[in-house]
């Protein structure tokens, strides 16, 4: 079955990457679903909603909703400029670009997004609301890499495995609708997902935008109200969303891992 996938809070999109034929995430970030690809995908296909979609729409207030078409579409402009950035110390470039206007051509911002995200520290989202770049720090070992111990083996830096990852990357070619906001519906709709990844309660906030749990219901019933599918992400069952199928699929894991989630991992999906 033909069917449109939307990412309401896209993020780093990991569900749309591996639709689109991703064997690995491009980059490592602040509440990615890279881990759950293959069951958030179980799930689509349960509900008859199997394999590539016909048409995407992303949205995210963040820099995302605009990166992930660019890779898409322009992936070895984006690898250029980011092996003419890996040519200069790390921290130079970072400086060069953080709390500095980000660029207006769309390759350039993408690849300075993607800069700035690698080396973000502990992979926190890099902010662009107000058309300056913010990120919330640079992470001296993602630059620099580390030597290796006696307990523990070395680092390599992480801008160089980006690019070869970005390098590598085989897409199937897709035509995306995105902006910074999905919108309640108007109209009814057919064979159509709706994914919500909001902001957890509780957790880090994102830099350039929020959503309420309220929010989130509202924007989730008004979706199925006109006949969309719709899942949503969170480290709790939704259980105002009375009717509404939960699903764990990750219990809560105790990890000195700042990357690793140590919360359970819900998905709410509707009847």
């Amino acid at each position: 079955m033909s069917y449109r996938l939307i990412e309401g809070c896209c993020g780093s999109a990991a569900l749309t990457f591996h639709l689109c034929g991703a064997n690995k995430a491009v980059i490592t970030y602040q509440g990615s679903k890279w881990k759950f690809r293959h069951l958030l995908a179980e799930i689509l296909s349960d509900r008859g909603f199997v394999g590539l979609p016909n048409e995407i729409e992303l949205y995210d207030p963040g820099p995302w909703s605009k990166v992930v078409p660019l890779i898409f579409s322009n992936k070895d402009e984006i690898v250029d400029e980011l092996k003419f950035y890996n040519k200069f110390d790390p921290n130079i470039m970072y400086h060069k670009f953080q709390n500095q206007p980000c660029s207006k051509i769309p390759t350039n911002y993408a690849a300075e997004f993607l800069f700035l995200q690698r080396l973000a520290f502990s992979g926190k989202a890099v902010g662009a609301s107000s058309g300056i770049w913010k990120s919330p720090g640079f992470n001296t070992t993602s630059a620099y890499g580390l030597e290796g111990t006696d307990k523990f083996g070395a680092i390599k830096p992480m801008l160089p495995g980006m690019i070869k990852t970005l390098s590598k990357l085989s897409l199937v070619p897709m035509v995306f609708n995105s902006g910074r906001y999905l919108k309640k519906p108007i109209d009814n709709v057919k064979n159509t997902v709706v994914y919500l990844d909001p902001p957890y309660q509780g957790s880090t906030k994102y830099p350039d935008g929020d959503l309420s749990r309220q929010e989130v219901i509202d924007l989730a019933l008004a979706w199925y109200h006109v006949g969309a599918t719709v899942l949503i992400s969170e480290a709790e069952p939704i259980s105002n969303l009375i009717g509404w199928k939960q699903i764990c699929i990750s219990s809560a894991k105790e990890s000195k891992n700042s990357f690793r989630s140590k919360k359970e991992e819900w998905v709410t999906i509707s009847p």
